[in-house]
């Protein structure tokens, strides 16, 4: 993944065969036979292009008739299972890249990296209808520009596919996951970015338990897994919970996290062990919307899933959380991917 060094150095670098500069990122929005097809090309020709390291897109810059970079950055940069789900269905075999945005000097960048990645063929788009892109042609970086490989550049990069099924290429599981331990144990990366990596070296990590636990902390938690598996316990969280419709329009001079210490303590609340089964982004936002105003999540759930033990005709509960339980249960999710990622790394 890319850091402040690593970002300087490529900026500085001219664009050619490795290195690309786009002032904004791509118009998915066209409604034209051209939508998508630069996207396409370009994840084409870089996946295919031979080299010993990473190869980076970068928006948010902008080259001068001089080929001076000006960095204007970005107001935004698409989410990565977007990119990926926009290049999945048209190329083949599935192309593997990473996408994420980086700040550098107040300003937002967006990032395509193409790590070196062994295919068992070179890479071509298998939707018909994308302008400027014959299905089953092979597209490579040629200087800085894409184009259509020539006989000799598909034998090199024939023989470059085959040379990466030796040791060196093996090794790169060790090397990806050891890279996603250090970013898991650094707090400042989001889990739903580092998740997601998770999710697209699935058939590096063949580990079905591991996968399973990427697959529900990006989706969400199905119905019923406390009952098939006590794994999710660390989603449990202690709420208080009360059938009543209650509004809380003060806190008067509690903060969020001492109201819920209040509503412990409230007879008309119980305290119940709850698993929360949102997914990882949905967390992440409602720990940044707690953040912005003094205020409680409430979630309802139907009376009988939170106390099955006990026939009412009370048809909801509702359930109360604040943002230290937010942040705990952030945490814990955190420790557990680590714990996963170092078991299969044994």
């Amino acid at each position: 993944m890319m850091d402040r060094d690593l970002f300087k150095e490529l900026i500085n670098k001219p664009e050619g065969r490795f290195i690309d500069f786009k002032a904004s990122i791509y118009d998915f929005s066209v409604n034209s036979s051209k939508k998508g097809a630069d996207f396409i090309k370009d994840i084409l020709s870089f996946a295919n292009t031979v080299r010993d390291s990473s190869a980076y897109i970068i928006f948010g810059i902008k080259e001068d008739d001089n080929k001076c970079v000006n960095l204007i950055g970005l107001d935004s940069f698409p989410d990565d299972s977007i990119l990926q789900q926009k290049s999945n269905s048209k190329i083949y075999p599935v192309p593997y890249f990473l996408s994420y945005s980086f700040k550098y000097d107040e300003k937002l960048f967006g990032i395509i990296e193409f790590p070196v990645h062994h295919y068992d063929r070179p890479l071509i788009a298998i939707e018909k209808g994308l302008k400027g892109l014959d299905v089953d042609k092979i597209y490579v970086r040629n200087g800085s520009s894409n184009a259509e490989a020539s006989f000799t550049q598909i034998q090199e990069l024939t023989n470059w596919l085959n040379s990466l099924k030796s040791k060196r290429y093996l090794n790169s599981r060790e090397s990806e996951i050891d890279s996603l331990i250090a970013d898991f144990a650094n707090t400042v990366n989001k889990l739903s970015e580092l998740f997601s990596r998770c999710y697209r070296l699935r058939h590096l990590i063949k580990d079905d338990s591991f996968n399973s636990f990427i697959e529900s902390e990006l989706f969400g938690l199905k119905s019923g897994v406390l009952e098939e598996s006590d794994f999710y316990n660390y989603r449990l969280i202690r709420t208080p919970v009360t059938p009543y419709e209650i509004t809380i329009q003060q806190f008067g001079r509690r903060n969020a996290d001492q109201m819920i210490d209040y509503l412990f303590d409230h007879d008309k609340f119980r305290e119940v062990d709850v698993l929360f089964s949102k997914s990882i982004s949905e967390i992440e936002s409602i720990i940044e919307d707690l953040k912005l105003q003094p205020k409680l999540l409430v979630l309802s759930e139907p009376y009988k899933n939170v106390f099955p033990e006990i026939t009412s005709n009370i048809e909801n509960a509702s359930m109360y959380y604040g943002p230290q339980m937010m942040n705990n249960l952030y945490l814990i999710i955190r420790r557990v991917a680590l714990k996963l990622l170092k078991a299969v790394n044994n």
